[in-house]
C-alpha cells in the first residue's frame, strides 16, 4: 500500500529562461515564477592579454560564477534578488523563497571597466542577494578578487563558484541559473529535493519520493554471506509511465550493487508527476546489506 505523502509544501522555481531549474520537497507542488533579466555585458578581450575582476559589497549569500569558454569574448551577467525583507540563511527554505519580491538587473553604475579591468559593486544591502556570471576564454589569465580577497589567479581553465568567501570548483552546466539557485539558498544536489535536469530533461529525485509510488516490488536475494556491513549505490532511470528504464552502478560493493540493479529492474512506478504532467525521472537509491538482509535507502 502507498504511504501518505507529508506535508511540506513544494515550490517549483521557474525562470524567464524557459528552464525550471528546481523543485522541492515532498507535495503538493506550488509554483512561483520570477522574470529574470540580468545586466549583461559582452567584449572582446585581446588574445594573450590578463583580465582583473573585482567583486565588491557582495553579502554573505550572494554569488560569483565563472565560467571557461572557447567563445573568445568576455560575457557577463548580474542581478540582484530583492527580497521583501531580509532572510536569514537557516530560515525554512519555502519561507525563504515566499519572500522574494522580485529578481532585477544590477545597475550600470554598478559596473566600471577600463583597460583589462573590471569592477563590479554589488550593493551588499541586508535585503539584496547579488549573482554575478562570468564566461572567459579559457586559458585567459585571470586575477578574481571578492570583497578585496584574492580568490584566483593564473590561467583559468575549470569553472568556479564563489559563495561565504569560499572557491569551489565545478562542472555544472547551466551555471548562471545554477548560482541564483545558491543565491536562494536552495540545496544543491541535496538527496532530499527535486531538482530538474534540462540535458536529460528529467527530474532527479529523493528515493523516499519515488518508493511512495511504487506498484510492484522485487527485493533482492542476498547472494553474499553474512557478514560485515555491505553498502553500495545504484542510479534508477524511470520513465513517464512509471516504468525501469536503465539502473546504473554508482559507487560502493560492486556484488552488492549487481543484486539490487537485477531487483530494481523489475519494479514499476506510478507516474512522477510534476505540475499536473507525468515526467521521466532518476534517483540514487541506497543499497544495505546487514544481518543477511538487504535494504534500500536514500542515497546519502
Amino acid at each position: 500500500m502507498r504511504k501518505p505523502m507529508t506535508s511540506c509544501e513544494t515550490i517549483a522555481l521557474l525562470f524567464s529562461m524557459a528552464v525550471v531549474l528546481s523543485v522541492s520537497a515532498l507535495a503538493q507542488t506550488r509554483t512561483i515564477t520570477f522574470d529574470v533579466t540580468p545586466l549583461t555585458k559582452r567584449f572582446a578581450l585581446e588574445e594573450q592579454r590578463p583580465l582583473t575582476v573585482r567583486i565588491t559589497h557582495l553579502g554573505p549569500m550572494g554569488v560569483v560564477a565563472v565560467e571557461a569558454s572557447s567563445d573568445p569574448q568576455v560575457e557577463m551577467k548580474a542581478i540582484a534578488i530583492v527580497y521583501k525583507e531580509p532572510s536569514e540563511e537557516s530560515e525554512f527554505l519555502v519561507d525563504s523563497l515566499k519572500k522574494i519580491q522580485k529578481m532585477v538587473p544590477l545597475s550600470e553604475k554598478s559596473i566600471r571597466m577600463s583597460d583589462d579591468t573590471v569592477t563590479i559593486d554589488c550593493d551588499g544591502e541586508a535585503n539584496r542577494r547579488a549573482v554575478v556570471y562570468l564566461r572567459v576564454p579559457a586559458g585567459t589569465r585571470l586575477s578574481l578578487y571578492v570583497n578585496d580577497r584574492l580568490i584566483r589567479q593564473g590561467p583559468f581553465f575549470k569553472n568556479i563558484t564563489v559563495q561565504h568567501g569560499k572557491a569551489m570548483l565545478t562542472s555544472d552546466s547551466h551555471l548562471f541559473q545554477r548560482a541564483i539557485m545558491r543565491a536562494t539558498g536552495f540545496p544543491m544536489g541535496h538527496p532530499d529535493t527535486i531538482q530538474y535536469i534540462p540535458d536529460l530533461d528529467m527530474y532527479s529525485v529523493p528515493w523516499a519520493a519515488l518508493e511512495d509510488l511504487a506498484i510492484e516490488t522485487v527485493m533482492p536475494e542476498p547472494s553474499m554471506s553474512s557478514g560485515k556491513k555491505r553498502t553500495a549505490l545504484v542510479r534508477l532511470f524511470v520513465n513517464r509511465d512509471g516504468l525501469v528504464t536503465d539502473v546504473e552502478y554508482a559507487s560502493g560493493d560492486h556484488e552488492l550493487a549487481a543484486v539490487a540493479m537485477g531487483a530494481l529492474r523489475s519494479w514499476r512506478f506510478q507516474p512522477f508527476a510534476v505540475n499536473d504532467r507525468s515526467v521521466s525521472v532518476t534517483s540514487i537509491v541506497g543499497v544495505v546489506f546487514e544481518d543477511g538482509q538487504i535494504r534500500f535507502s536514500d542515497g546519502k
